[in-house]
């Protein structure tokens, strides 16, 4: 266990049953020194900690380097101080906290991950302990003890809050404590001179009794209709055991409910009471009986919580703040007249909830005015209701049916009598909530074109148009199939709908791309599918890579079915497969080509940059080929044209291609490896099959020698001849030839012309005897009366037979070792083997005849090599160690004969590497005539305890020679999808226009099904400078592997998107790692995190994909399994887009309005987590200097124990400068560190550093498009930042910044800044970070 801190001082055993109040004199941690423990999650290369105090500063900066103490944690003692402020960083870079921030406050001994501070260490045993503060203790704490140990001092430490009365609190680094709860060392649970409790794992105290989960129990809220102010809960079970007379405080939970659980009964009866004589229902009436949760109100019981009003009113110039009063009759009203004051929302709008009804009638008044009259009845008010100008309704009347609820018309300013209030021919709901325009202007720009005749994205369809088709305003190819809304309308009459009009499964761009009509399924009619048809076409993929940046584009070109550019894949693989990436001679960056296209044969181009190849002579360059069945590096006819700088191969199917160095290569695989030196006196016979299937197996052929002569040769001839030509001195062979029986043709010699000539005997014909065979040749052994020790059959064969073990023991106990070679199907693979595992042989296949001729040559490599002495147990003969093991990258690896674990990772070397027993045909790897030898398969790198380096010991890593890159999520915006944000197509293509709280795409896809949002295509659009698809794929990461994109519904709410995100995230882990568990690797670095279910994602959000993630990370749990959250222009601060009617779909500032943003249909939203129905915080002005404390959203944060995830900001912001033309830069900021006033002034502040003449760009400001502005979603001032505990800390920050003031309100900063090379780059510096 770690964190575990033993006394200097050593208790008797006595002293911990008895809990007592710990004298003073025993403490558990000195106080003269600090030590301090930290996570190095950021990666530190120099780990250190700078250390003050309020009027000491001890050491200069960056402080003292801290000492590694394993697994990534690092430790410091600072000797004679007993409080300090710290300060982690890189030998003085990246620190934490951030620059200009005060250092974190440390006493005692601390540890410190991912933003978190602990008591005891986090990653050893943890005990988890809930406590139900039964007595309503004012301050629950926590003791905990050993027997041996006693790590804190009495009374403990305070235990959180979880709400409903649970306390909790985790001790690390035991797995079995004692506990004591007090109020804060009083009133002590066990009592005095009682042993704590015992606790391992997580449980859960209630009233005496331990549980393992939390107690079932009856939840009973209470609504204080008759403003008590203080309510009690009084039970009772029909037994009358219970609580006793008042019973005990109810929780108050807001807006007049009370909420209490009760434990320990099935069913109960209940009495609420104000504590002071008032009780429901009353004395001498039975308590009411509730089993499960339910709600009180009123006289009235429900099983959920019963609906509120929320009233909207718009008042009049004339009157000051107007009052609300409500009543449900003359005798069940509201306060007294003149009500309550309503709270100012907007502009003239006010709001007001009333809890205590469900319907009631409702009057609004100011001084003397009144509305209704005098003596007429109040409006009648259920669920939402809206009042503008003597207009009543409630949320979901539209009188117009222009699909713009009445009360969205009120705010707005539009006639709720007329579909189209400017005339420009849309309807007031498709400008409001689907166009973005303004439905009172017919020229919202004020650019002299008619709303109707713009075309908001430039597809060559008007807006009218678009409406009228049900097209996309604000995309111009609504359906992905990679033609634009106006060409499929305009010029080839497509459905621009529909992503494959004709149907043959080719999307219409596709088709057009192809040269077929996207009309017709058989263009040509020949009887051939277009989708069949196979047509010449090529991919250009460029390829960038630092560390080999010699290829810098690959292409693919061949004659095949579909689109090259939506079937075919080039991934450069550096870095990602370290097999490939270790590759002797390697030359630029190797890359995986894929494909779903059908074709005979494709050419493969790699383009170089020769200024780049160094000493490495173009004509040496050549292509290889990965064959995964044999783990082999295999030479491609290579094509050079220097003049090109290309290189190119002719093949017939994909797999992993690199260019190589052949010089290089070749030297690798001629490095001669010997393992049987000293083993000349080897004794051999060559059993030789010559059976009729020899025939075909190994035919005979013309053969040319060195002298010109010409002669019938097989390859079994070949493969003897030079087997006894490379003979070593003393060693002498037999040849022994059979069929149905078998014929000693040589008897064992050293005469090499005797022997070949022998050869002359081999022939094809009867059928095959393994029993003979093996039994003529033992005798040829006991002949040979000379000094050796090394015996050997090598038993050649295309057939099968059945075979003696009595035969195998005498070979055995002779200490002949038998090795098998078989070539052709008949072979009987099982019984070669086991003659050669009984004699302590090996076994050999060979695919062709021509691969005996290598195994032949190769085997005597081993041949006589001491396979046996294995010293240090590791599985390798120690004559592979210290020889040297090939791998088929043409590295020679080494290890350590007396160590089995040389790199110390847990593995044994013969787990990491392993001997494959395949030989090399020689020609394969591109040498001929040339003795390879066996090479070995590298599981993981011996001599590396992290073979892949990303920081996972190979022993754990699930993937050893894959460095694991934490999956990605790319969340689009608001309004645009994942083509349109990121270049990234999916089998969803049109998810802007869904009704709210659907999973259904228009195309009957689910949103949440890794199926639909599967990545068919990523490609650069033309006119943009980058995209994330494009940068993500460059940088290494994988399509459907460890990157994807979530499309959500625009027009659905915030949280039930992020609902939808949550279950998205888990259908990938759970579908794709569980049922097909060859990716597991991609979604778990270790075999830890994968059987325990660990996984880790980043998300990236632009816009309103960063809100959605943001509420899936802090509402549903999903910083557990959340690293990084980088968003892209997302209004954190909030934005002109953000500010939105409650319970409705529209957000607005002045006239400009979108979809929602993180509102609710429902009456009770709990938007991002609250509870409460508000407006989020408007700003009357631009130079307002405060944001006000009318806030909505309750996202909390991640500076402190709130959650673990690292947020990183960027932000794109569109000024205005005077006198100069379009430029970019880019500048970091500290946001949480704010200063007391508007951001607009701050950033202006800032932005003075670059140029004395800026401003804002007002236009884009208005848009939102400068996300970080006036307005607040987060619901916490500026100035307020730095004392709260769910401050919005990020990591790092960026500002982009450009002036354009060609950007307009549809083509502004907001969406441009995703297409930014310095976006990209900011993107790729936080996922490093």
């Amino acid at each position: 266990m770690h964190g575990k801190k033993t006394l200097s001082i050593i208790l008797v055993i006595s002293m911990f049953v008895t809990a007592l109040i710990i004298p003073s004199s025993v403490s558990a941690t000195e106080t003269s020194s600090i030590t301090i423990h930290y996570f190095n999650g950021n990666n530190f290369k120099e780990p250190y900690v700078y250390y003050y105090s309020n009027n000491n500063q001890p050491v200069t900066w960056p402080g003292s380097a801290m000492k590694a103490e394993g697994n990534n944690w690092y430790n410091y003692t600072i000797s004679n101080m007993s409080e300090a402020k710290i300060i982690f960083s890189d030998n003085g870079k990246n620190q934490y906290p951030a620059k200009n921030e005060e250092g974190l406050s440390v006493s005692g001994e601390k540890w410190y991950k991912n933003g978190t501070s602990y008591n005891q260490n986090p990653d050893s045993s943890k005990i988890t302990v809930h406590y139900y503060n039964l007595n309503s203790w004012s301050n629950p704490y926590i003791y905990y003890y050993t027997n041996t140990e006693q790590p804190i001092s009495w009374p403990g430490v305070a235990m959180t809050s979880d709400g409903n009365g649970w306390y909790s609190y985790d001790i690390y680094g035991f797995e079995e404590v004692k506990v004591i709860f007090s109020n804060n060392g009083t009133n002590q649970v066990p009592a005095q001179n009682q042993p704590g409790y015992t606790v391992t794992d997580e449980k859960w105290f209630l009233n005496g009794t331990q549980y393992n989960s939390e107690p079932n129990g009856i939840t009973v809220h209470y609504q204080d209709y008759n403003n008590w102010g203080n309510v009690n809960i009084y039970y009772y079970n029909g037994n009358l055991e219970g609580t006793s007379w008042t019973g005990v405080p109810m929780y108050a939970d807001g807006d007049g409910w009370y909420t209490y659980k009760i434990y320990g009964y099935d069913e109960a009866r209940v009495i609420f009471n104000n504590g002071k004589g008032t009780q429901i229902p009353p004395a001498m009436e039975p308590g009411f009986l509730v089993s499960d949760e339910m709600w009180y109100r009123n006289g009235a019981w429900t099983t959920k919580r019963p609906d509120d009003i929320t009233v909207y009113f718009y008042k009049p110039d004339n009157w000051s703040v107007p009052n609300i009063y409500y009543y449900k009759n003359d005798n069940d009203t509201g306060k007294a007249w003149p009500g309550e004051a309503m709270t100012q929302v907007q502009d003239n709008w006010y709001s007001f909830t009333i809890t205590k009804y469900s319907e009631a009638k409702v009057m609004f008044n100011s001084s003397y005015n009144q509305i209704p009259a005098q003596n007429q009845p109040g409006l009648d008010a259920k669920g939402v209701m809206w009042y503008k100008n003597g207009i009543w309704c409630d949320s979901e009347s539209d009188t117009d049916k222009d699909e713009l609820s009445d009360y969205m018309e009120l705010v707005l300013g539009t006639d709720i009598t007329k579909i189209d209030t400017d005339g420009d021919g849309l309807p007031d709901g498709y400008e409001a909530l689907t166009l973005g325009t303004d439905p009172t202007k017919i020229d919202t720009d004020n650019n002299g074109v008619n709303d109707g005749a713009e075309d908001a994205d430039n597809d060559g369809l008007t807006n009218l148009k678009e409406y009228q088709l049900g097209t996309n305003p604000t995309n111009e190819d609504s359906d992905s199939d990679g033609l634009k809304d106006g060409e499929e309308v305009n010029t080839y009459k497509t459905d621009p709908l529909k992503k494959d009009t004709d149907g043959d499964t080719l999307s219409d761009g596709d088709d057009v791309a192809l040269g077929f009509s996207p009309l017709l399924k058989d263009t040509d009619n020949n009887g051939i599918l277009d989708c069949d048809e196979k047509v010449q076409q090529s991919l250009t993929q460029e390829i960038e890579c630092e560390d080999k940046p010699q290829v810098t584009d690959v292409s693919v070109s061949f004659k095949g079915t579909g689109n090259i550019n939506s079937t075919t894949t080039v991934t450069s693989i550096y870095n990602i497969d370290m097999l490939s990436t270790n590759l002797v001679g390697l030359v630029g960056s190797p890359v995986e080509i894929e494909t779903e296209s059908s074709f005979d044969e494709a050419v493969i181009k790699f383009k170089l940059d020769k200024t780049k190849l160094g000493n490495v002579e173009f004509e040496n360059l050549g292509i290889l080929w990965y064959d995964e069945e044999n783990d082999l590096f295999k030479m491609q006819d290579t094509t050079l044209d220097e003049t090109n700088s290309t290189v190119s191969a002719t093949v017939t199917h994909f797999s992993k291609y690199m260019v190589v160095d052949k010089e290089a290569w070749f030297n690798a695989w001629q490095q001669n490896i010997v393992y049987n030196l000293g083993t000349e006196n080897i004794r051999t016979v060559l059993a030789i099959d010559c059976s009729g299937s020899m025939s075909w197996n190994d035919p005979e052929f013309y053969y040319t020698d060195g002298n010109s002569v010409h002669t019938m040769m097989t390859y079994r001839k070949m493969a003897a001849d030079h087997f006894i030509s490379s003979m070593k001195d003393g060693s002498k062979a037999s040849i022994v030839t059979f069929d149905s029986s078998a014929n000693v043709i040589v008897p064992m010699t050293n005469d090499i012309i005797t022997l070949k000539s022998g050869l002359s005997s081999i022939y094809s014909s009867g059928g095959t005897n393994f029993n003979s065979a093996i039994q003529t040749s033992l005798p040829l052994f006991k002949n040979d009366v000379s000094d050796y020790s090394n015996k050997i059959i090598m038993l050649l064969t295309d057939g099968e037979d059945s075979i003696s073990d009595n035969i195998l023991q005498s070979a055995s106990d002779e200490g002949i070792r038998i090795y098998t070679v078989g070539i052709g199907d008949d072979i009987d693979i099982n019984v070669l083997q086991h003659i050669a595992n009984y004699t302590g042989g090996e076994f050999y296949m060979a695919k062709t005849a021509e691969d005996i001729v290598d195994i032949y040559s190769n085997m005597m490599l081993l041949l006589g090599a001491d396979m046996s002495t294995d010293t240090d147990g590791d599985g390798l003969p120690d004559i592979f160690e210290t020889a040297g093991m090939r791998l088929s990258t043409g590295e020679i690896i080494y290890t350590d004969p007396l160590n089995a674990d040389t790199d110390g990772d847990g593995l044994k070397d013969g787990e990491e590497i392993i001997p494959q027993f395949k030989f090399v045909n020689s020609s394969s790897i591109g040498l001929s005539g040339v003795s390879c030898g066996i090479y070995f398969k590298m599981l993981s790198d011996p001599n590396m305890e992290d073979s892949d380096g990303d920081s996972y010991y190979d022993k754990e890593d699930l993937a050893p020679m894959t460095p694991y890159k934490t999956p990605i999520v790319l969340l689009h915006g608001r309004g645009d999808n994942s083509s349109g944000c990121f270049g990234i197509t999916t089998n969803i293509s049109f998810n802007d226009n869904q009704n709210y709280n659907s999973d259904n795409t228009n195309s009957g896809l689910s949103y949440t099904s890794i199926g639909s949002q599967y990545i068919t295509e990523i490609k650069l659009k033309e006119g943009d400078e980058a995209n994330l698809g494009i940068t993500l794929i460059n940088n290494n990461y994988i399509p459907n592997k460890n990157l994807f994109v979530f499309n959500y519904p625009n027009l659905d709410f915030t949280n039930k998107n992020a609902i939808k995100l949550k279950t998205y995230i888990e259908n990938l882990v759970y579908s794709t790692c569980y049922i097909d568990t060859k990716n597991k690797s991609y979604f778990f670095p270790t075999y830890n995190d994968y059987n325990n279910i660990n996984y880790k994602f980043n998300l990236i959000g632009h816009s309103n994909g960063g809100l959605v993630a943001r509420y899936y990370i802090e509402n549903l749990n999903g910083d557990k399994n959340i690293e990084k959250l980088i968003t892209i222009d997302t209004p954190h601060f909030g934005s002109s887009l953000a500010n939105a009617d409650l319970n409705s779909s529209l957000l607005t500032l002045g006239t400009y309005i979108c979809p929602p943003m993180d509102v609710d249909l429902s009456q009770h939203s709990l938007m991002f987590g609250g509870s409460k129905v508000y407006f989020p915080s408007i700003i009357n002005g631009y130079d307002a200097a405060y944001i006000n404390n009318n806030q909505t959203c309750k996202l909390k944060g991640n500076k402190y124990n709130y959650i673990s995830t690292k947020y990183y900001f960027i932000s794109g912001l569109n000024i205005n400068y005077k006198y100069s033309n379009y430029s970019i830069i880019s500048c970091n900021i500290n946001i949480p560190s704010v200063p007391k006033q508007s951001m607009i002034y701050y950033l202006q502040d800032i932005l003075k550093n670059y140029r004395n003449d800026i401003y804002i760009y007002k236009n884009d400001m208005d848009r939102g498009d400068n996300v970080i502005n006036l307005y607040t979603q987060l619901g916490y001032q500026f100035d307020q930042f730095d004392n709260l505990t769910n401050e919005v800390f990020f990591e790092k920050s960026a500002v982009i910044i450009c002036s354009d003031k060609s950007l307009t309100m549809t083509n502004s900063f907001h969406n441009k800044t995703l297409k930014l090379n310095i976006t990209m780059s900011k993107v790729r510096e936080f996922l490093n970070d």
